[in-house]
């Protein structure tokens, strides 16, 4: 048998049972993970202290846009939309999207977003749902959602948005 350092541990082949018993390091093993991380393992994909609350309304959004999952959408954004729209909707888009557009701020979402808590009244927004984008968590309250991959509109207000 080779000599080894008495410093270097060497684990006993696998199919070796009593390798166990001449290596004494190989044998003892971790501890027993506490019975609550047993039933509950921490989950890998979003660690609780990554994930911050966000504040409500315009200052949720603003966070979300510092972020960096969402960004102000522009006008050029909002045409690609309008086309998607016309392309696989044979209603036409009411005279008065535009109207309402202008007046509400528009994001569009490029990353993972839940939406901040009030979002209602005056407090509503457009959201253009990026190609790439995964689809939003939460309420989006009185915003709308205008999805640029199928030019589709999803909220509760889409219907006084598109009409007429």
């Amino acid at each position: 048998m080779p000599s080894v350092a008495a410093d270097v541990a060497v684990p006993p082949p696998p199919s070796d049972p009593a390798g166990a018993a001449m290596h004494p390091q190989a044998a003892t093993a971790a501890p027993p993970a506490p019975p609550l991380e047993r039933l509950y393992p921490p989950s890998a994909a979003a660690p609780a202290a990554a994930r911050v609350a966000t504040p409500p309304g315009r200052a949720g959004l603003v966070m979300l846009v510092r972020s960096g999952v969402l960004r102000p959408a522009s006008g050029n954004d909002l045409a690609k939309w309008k086309a998607r729209y016309a392309s696989s909707n044979p209603r036409p888009l009411g005279a008065r999207f535009d109207e309402w557009t202008g007046h509400m701020p528009v994001y569009e979402i490029v990353g993972d977003v839940t939406f901040p808590d009030g979002l209602g009244g005056a407090n509503a927004v457009v959201f253009l749902l990026g190609e790439r984008a995964p689809y939003p968590a939460g309420d989006p309250g009185h915003s709308v959602i205008l999805d640029l991959a199928s030019g589709s509109c999803i909220g509760v207000t889409c219907g006084m948005l598109l009409g007429e």
